[in-house]
């Protein structure tokens, strides 16, 4: 996994984290920084690996090791046969109009879709689409997923133009903020991202927010006898803690469309598709055919996994 994960990055500093894994005979280090700033973190990761070698903590023929190790494996697999490396318009032309093509997207939601997983609720899909259907996002820059979603559905005429749909985020925000829009709802989707139990815990106060507002909006919408649709976007475990939800499915990808790719002019673009693809067979007639490839617990009332399987 990750260098970079809590697990290893709560309890080791990256100084350690570094001489530990080389000295233990890793060869390529699987993400010990984040890049998403830039390539200023890894320069200064490799500085202090340098650094580690001239102090004595990391010998100099643990890294030539490596290096052989690595330039062996390139060398039987003909990478180091490429000399054609020459970055041309061409080539540049070429890559765009693959890497994030509509040919590509197509066939990415395609495999979201199959990842889909039905947990709950089989008897009560797919949705009626005359219902007015609310659409509760756990953050914001989600939207795009769920709009989408929406275009598909409307392009293959699996829902009419009318479709009366409203997405909303429920982000670090007040109930009562959003009960005017449930209440005039026939059915409401609610989406969670799940990174640790912490999201899910309503004694948490920075992080439990989630867990809060779900709870309320369930207890309310099942009072007015309305059903309530949950999508675990994130990690699956949470699909225990929130079981009193009418329909459950997984999606395991909560990665945001930074806009909708309504056109395909050549340039790539990146976004997830796993949260279009649980929205599209809400409404679809789909088959769902996928399992959670995990165990999953269950969840006791201080939001704390037992050792009891859930289902």
């Amino acid at each position: 996994d990750a260098l970079n994960m809590a697990a290893i990055a709560e309890h080791f500093d990256k100084k350690d984290v570094a001489k530990y894994a080389l000295n233990a005979g890793v060869d390529i280090m699987l993400m010990p920084v984040s890049l998403a700033s830039g390539t200023v973190e890894i320069e200064n990761y490799v500085s202090m690996i340098v650094d580690l070698v001239n102090d004595g903590e990391i010998s100099e023929e643990t890294i030539n090791e490596s290096v052989a190790r690595i330039l062996k494996l390139k060398n039987k697999t003909g990478l180091l046969d490429k000399t054609d490396f020459e970055v041309t318009s061409d080539k540049i032309e070429n890559a765009l109009s693959i890497v994030g093509s509509k040919e590509n997207h197509d066939k990415e939601l395609e495999i979201a879709k199959k990842a889909v997983t039905l947990v709950k609720g089989e008897d009560l899909l797919p949705i009626n689409k005359a219902e007015k259907v609310l659409i509760l996002d756990a953050y914001a820059n989600e939207k795009n997923n769920i709009e989408y979603a929406i275009q598909i559905l409307k392009e293959q005429k699996i829902v009419g133009t009318d479709f009366d749909y409203e997405i909303d985020n429920y982000e670090k925000r007040d109930f009562e903020e959003l009960k005017d829009k449930i209440d005039s709802a026939s059915i409401v989707i609610i989406t969670a991202n799940t990174y640790s139990r912490a999201y899910f815990d309503n004694t948490n106060e920075k992080s439990g927010w989630q867990g809060r507002f779900i709870d309320q909006a369930i207890s309310e919408i099942h009072k007015q006898n309305k059903k309530v649709i949950f999508i675990s976007c994130m990690l699956p475990y949470d699909v225990a803690r929130y079981e009193d939800a009418d329909v459950i499915l997984c999606a395991y990808g909560d990665k945001a469309i930074s806009s909708l790719p309504i056109e395909y002019n050549g340039e790539t673009t990146t976004f997830g598709q796993n949260m279009t693809a649980a929205i599209i067979k809400l409404f679809s007639d789909e088959e769902f055919s996928a399992n959670i490839p995990v165990e999953i617990y269950k969840v006791d009332s201080s939001y704390n996994y037992t050792d009891e399987k859930w289902k």
